[in-house]
């Protein structure tokens, strides 16, 4: 992966247990060496630090010019993510089952324990709470301490993703083949089942409004493109737009407004548009377009 940093250089990390530094136009500047393990991920902080965690069971915090000062260790399993928070503080999750809190220096705050499984994500809600996922097929609601206040049980997968959305209420996704809706407290609102059987993931949605890549779905606001599956808006309400599991339509970019630029067998690119006023376009009708020039 990597990051475009504030001051115009490129952070990168991969596999080889090393994160790289280059200037703006792809020159190498800094290697970071350091970590034991395959790398996962890097966050460039508020003050110009860069955080790094690794399947070597630690995080690391460099200074702004790749210099390592700190070593977190703490967690006895890969470290799958990390995110800083609001106050500062940082939040790490692990396939130790547990997640951790640590100061904006890297000294461990707390150990938030209760999950059965590896844990696939984290997120920090509006008011300051924590909202864990697993594959223990539950997600978890933490005080911004730390400690449980709710476990979200319903999903009879593992639990690959989950999101905010706007008003507080919860959206998240499983193996289980479902979406399910939560209020902002964690309890369950609706299951959506979804067409085409489990899904790996459902991808995070970029809640900035650009047009955003990320491996074989892509997202725009409130849109997501899941390869061949179809068209998912996680709007106010859950819209499902889904291909038949065999369709040979692939849609590969999404916009903010939710058209998608779609392919079909006969080499035809088509511009598709989801809604045509109050009618839902079917994939019927994109397999019979014919493009005129």
């Amino acid at each position: 992966g990597a990051h475009i940093l504030a001051d115009g250089r490129i952070l990168s990390w991969a596999d080889d247990c090393t994160l790289r530094l280059w200037d703006s136009e792809g020159e190498p500047l800094k290697v970071l060496e350091g970590h034991d393990g395959d790398v996962w991920g890097a966050q460039p902080l508020a003050d110009g630090r860069i955080l790094s965690w690794s399947d070597d069971c630690t995080l690391r915090l460099w200074n702004g010019e790749g210099e390592v000062f700190k070593v977190l260790k703490g967690h006895e399993g890969f470290v799958w993510g990390a995110q800083p928070l609001a106050d500062g503080r940082i939040l790490s999750w692990s396939d130790d089952c547990t997640l951790r809190l640590w100061n904006g220096e890297g000294e461990p705050l707390k150990v938030l324990k209760g999950h059965g499984s590896l844990i696939n994500g984290a997120q920090q809600l509006f008011d300051g709470r924590i909202l864990s996922w697993s594959d223990d097929n539950t997600l978890r609601i933490w005080s911004a301490k730390g400690d449980l206040l709710k476990v979200l049980k319903g999903h009879e997968g593992w639990v690959r993703g989950a999101r905010i959305l706007a008003d507080g209420r919860i959206l998240s996704w499983s193996l289980d083949g479902t979406l399910r809706m939560w209020s902002a407290e964690g309890e369950p609102l609706a299951s959506y089942p979804l067409a085409g059987g489990p899904l790996s993931c459902l991808f995070q949605i970029d809640r900035i409004a650009r047009k955003t890549w990320l491996g074989d779905g892509c997202c725009a606001g409130d849109w997501v493109v899941y390869g061949d599956q179809g068209i998912v808006n996680l709007g106010n309400e859950v819209v499902r737009i889904v291909w038949r599991a065999n369709a040979t339509s692939k849609a590969h970019h999404l916009f903010q407004d939710g058209r998608a630029i779609v392919t079909q067998a006969n080499g035809q690119v088509c511009l598709l548009t989801a809604w045509h006023g109050n009618r839902r376009i079917t994939l019927e009708e994109i397999e019979r377009l014919e493009i005129k020039q």
